[in-house]
């Protein structure tokens, strides 16, 4: 993990008049367990869907609550070692945020370790003057190296939905009745009862292990809460001014047959549409800042219990654009929220009497060479003996409320299953 005394000798350094920005190299290490055993706020841990990057994030060093203001402390960091903010910002800025959790909270880690390939190092970041040199203090004071996951069994005992099932099919006849909507993203709430305090990082570790191919991360700001999931969905990865992102719009039930479930999601008029405005929509708002584009051909992301339709996008950026331009234009797309993007955020606001927060929002890390951000759905707010579990269906004509519910069932089944629950 780390030499505590190699760290200490950092810290000693005593007050600089800038940011001082040291890596050291780091011990292979269990992540979840170091972050479960921390007594220090906020938390941050990602990983890549390949499993070959992996990002763990202790104390904060400095908070941006605005993208302008995360760009502004990019700019003022040294790029040689390449530090990175990380966090999240919710699905919409404009809908009431969750307790503990703002717009936006993207932060500089005082200890970010990071992992690529096999190789491990951690980047210390400490602030100007000597309340940057006190803060570092007093990480150091706290920090438990102890990187050994706490056993803890999550069971649930029972769970409330949000709306019930007349309620959704009201929704449903509505949104498909809008002439303003080519297609809505409508999001459900379970609620589920634990018979014990939540473990969010013990959670994770068995969420993740259930779902490959995914995005694990989880974010906690302070001791109330923790934002935890397992995406299947890159909002974009930009290395220098090459940007990936997708398409990923269409889902089915998966049983472990991939040859079944491509033909399930290709044949379906139903999902090439849905998947092909989410595409169309993505390229029209990179078109303005970029040099050129490619949609790649259609594939399938099989995960556990649903596999889904994905189409790889790529593009070459023109020089100067900016991570918070890409989220600006991107975020939310069409796969969470609908379009045209303003009718249809409008009406999700006009239906949804819950606060989305977070969920269908962007979790992920900003740097100077290298950004990726995944967008925070398969996501559950954890709350004590509280979990509260958010999944969404996207409407265009042709959907039905029956199927479109079922698939919302589909879409929480493995967490429940981990919870021993089942629909």
């Amino acid at each position: 993990m780390v030499d505590r005394d190699a760290l200490a000798t950092v810290v000693a350094a005593g007050p600089s008049a800038s940011w001082r920005i040291q890596v050291l190299p780091a011990r292979p290490f269990n992540p979840l367990g170091l972050l479960a055993n921390q007594s220090i706020w906020p938390r941050c841990y990602w990983r890549s869907r390949d499993g070959r990057h992996e990002l763990v994030a202790l104390g904060s060093a400095a908070v941006a609550s605005t993208l302008e203001a995360a760009q502004h402390l990019l700019g003022a960091l040294p790029s040689a070692s390449a530090p990175l903010l990380v966090g999240g910002l919710a699905f919409d800025g404009e809908q009431p945020q969750w307790p503990d959790f703002p717009a936006v909270h993207l932060f500089l880690p005082q200890l970010l370790w990071q992992r690529q390939g096999d190789s491990w190092r951690l980047v210390v970041a400490i602030a100007p003057g000597e309340p940057g040199q006190a803060q570092a203090e007093r990480l150091l004071e706290q920090l438990v190296i102890d990187d050994e996951l706490p056993a803890h069994e999550h069971r649930g005992c029972r769970q409330s939905v949000l709306p019930d099932r007349q309620r959704w099919g009201e929704w449903v006849a509505r949104s498909l009745a809008s002439p303003a909507l080519a297609k809505v993203v409508l999001a459900r709430l379970s609620t589920v009862h634990l018979t014990a305090p939540a473990n969010p990082w013990a959670l994770l570790a068995q969420w993740q292990a259930a779902v490959p191919n995914s995005y694990p991360f989880a974010v906690a700001l302070g001791p109330r809460t923790s934002f935890i999931g397992c995406s299947p969905e890159r909002l974009f990865a930009r290395c220098g001014r090459e940007l990936l992102t997708e398409a990923l719009a269409g889902t089915v039930a998966f049983g472990g047959d991939a040859r079944a479930a491509a033909a399930e999601l290709t044949g379906d008029d139903k999902i090439r549409l849905e998947n092909e405005l989410v595409a169309q929509d993505i390229v029209s708002r990179l078109i303005p800042l970029s040099h050129h584009w490619q949609i790649g051909a259609a594939e399938i992301n099989p995960l556990v219990d649903v596999a889904h339709l994905r189409r790889p996008i790529r593009a070459e950026l023109q020089p100067g654009v900016s991570d918070a331009s890409l989220l600006r234009i991107l975020h939310p797309t069409p796969a969470v929220g609908g379009s045209p993007r303003a009718a249809a955020l409008a009406h999700i606001r006009s239906l949804e009497d819950y606060p989305r927060g977070w969920y269908a929002g962007a979790v992920g890390y900003l740097g100077h060479d290298h950004s990726e951000m995944v967008v925070a759905i398969r996501s559950a707010l954890v709350e004590d003996r509280l979990l509260h579990l958010f999944a969404g269906v996207g409407l265009v004509q042709g959907s039905d409320a029956d199927s479109e519910w079922q698939e919302l069932n589909h879409k929480v089944t493995t967490l429940l299953k981990l919870l021993g629950l089942s629909r």
